[in-house]
């Protein structure tokens, strides 16, 4: 499967989620005061995981080799085809797919975008630096639209996002190269999702400064990309991988 033309390095996705007031590691990107973010660059060399800058590292030094999969437990998503699951460029019918907030959680207001939904142009002034450069990448794979929903319980906070792109191409060419940019990051140890096709989750081993580590999980289900940050002071992988599932099925659902 050949990946869409790139002009230099994809974007990435928000490397922490959003716990209201907390000091986040690395940089924080000033335009989003709530959240730290992942920005791949080209230029830097030593280190993926920033917060301001955007880095693309395919270099294969000191980077996590994939774990054991992960148990197969919860709901099981279907082997996805090529067929879109929901309407392009519906974010109103995407956002009403993510998945929602347990009982007792409390949701955040999604910054940056429209009752939870953002256009490309919100996307990239969300969550990139450099703007211009996250526009182009975003315009390359096909982006259409993406949803989000985060909320927070006492123990965990959560970011639950789905991208839309106009094919399968783009949506895997994306999810590849994110996939890529986790690898590329020596604190992340990648973990393979069996019984779940293109599904991956990054457990990452140092915790911020307020103690919380960080559970990545990444997949791709026809033209849509999943992505879901958990942090949490003590990572729970079932459970986890349990919500990446149920976010898979709920995505197969008739409203």
């Amino acid at each position: 499967m050949d990946d869409p033309p790139r002009t230099e390095s994809p974007p990435g996705y928000p490397q922490a989620s959003y716990r209201p007031g907390a000091p986040a590691p690395g940089v924080p990107l000033p335009r989003r005061g709530r959240a730290t973010v992942w920005l791949p660059a080209v230029a830097v060399v030593v280190v993926v995981l920033v917060v301001a800058g955007f880095v693309v590292v395919h270099a294969a030094t000191r980077h996590a080799k994939p774990g054991q999969s992960a148990a197969s437990t919860g709901p099981q998503p279907t082997p996805h085809d090529s067929s879109p699951l929901i309407a392009i460029g519906d974010g109103s019918a995407l956002l009403a797919h993510v998945v929602p907030p347990p009982a007792g959680a409390h949701e955040e207001i999604v910054e940056g975008a429209t009752d939870g939904v953002f256009t490309a142009d919100q996307y990239a002034n969300t969550y990139f630096d450099d703007v211009s450069t996250a526009k182009t990448e975003l315009g390359d794979y096909g982006f259409v639209t993406a949803a989000d929903r985060t909320w927070d319980t006492a123990s965990d906070v959560v970011d639950a996002g789905v991208l839309q792109f106009r094919d399968t191409n783009g949506a895997a060419g994306w999810f590849e190269d994110q996939r890529r940019a986790f690898v590329g990051d020596p604190d992340a140890a990648e973990q393979l999702i069996s019984g779940t096709p293109d599904a991956v989750r990054f457990e990452f081993a140092k915790p911020d400064a307020n103690g919380y580590r960080e559970d990545v999980l990444l997949a791709f289900q026809t033209n849509l990309v999943v992505v879901i940050f958990i942090d949490s002071a003590k990572i729970h992988r079932d459970a986890d991988v349990a919500l990446l599932r149920q976010q898979l099925v709920d995505l197969a659902k008739p409203l």
